[in-house]
């Protein structure tokens, strides 16, 4: 059985914010959040910009991209977008996502 998580609690339908690259940071999710959280009669995801795993995986990489993951409570739910070609560093950086709480 396919666990749906945060997904079978969404009001439909579901606008999700796209992510782009230097665009949708923190900041900016946060100030679609708090535009948008109105008596919303639909359901709302936010993700992140992409993370390399692999750079996750560098103790000097993982320092600058941490600031990629940073998000904010008004942001709920949020995914955690990562990617990467090594699948022990897709493997840490989902638990890394985990640790951090995202949905």
């Amino acid at each position: 059985m396919i666990e749906l998580g945060f997904w079978k609690n969404l009001k439909w339908p579901i606008f999700c914010l796209a992510p782009m690259a230097d665009v949708t940071d923190c900041a900016f999710r946060e100030l679609i959040a708090k535009y948008s959280d109105t008596e919303r009669s639909f359901g709302r995801v936010f993700w992140t910009e992409f993370v390399s795993a692999d750079g996750l995986a560098h103790p000097k990489a993982r320092e600058k991209l941490l600031i990629d993951l940073k998000y904010t409570e008004a942001e709920r739910p949020i995914v955690a977008q990562i990617f990467g070609s090594n699948p022990d560093n897709i493997r840490e950086a989902a638990k890394l996502a985990k640790e951090l709480g995202f949905d």
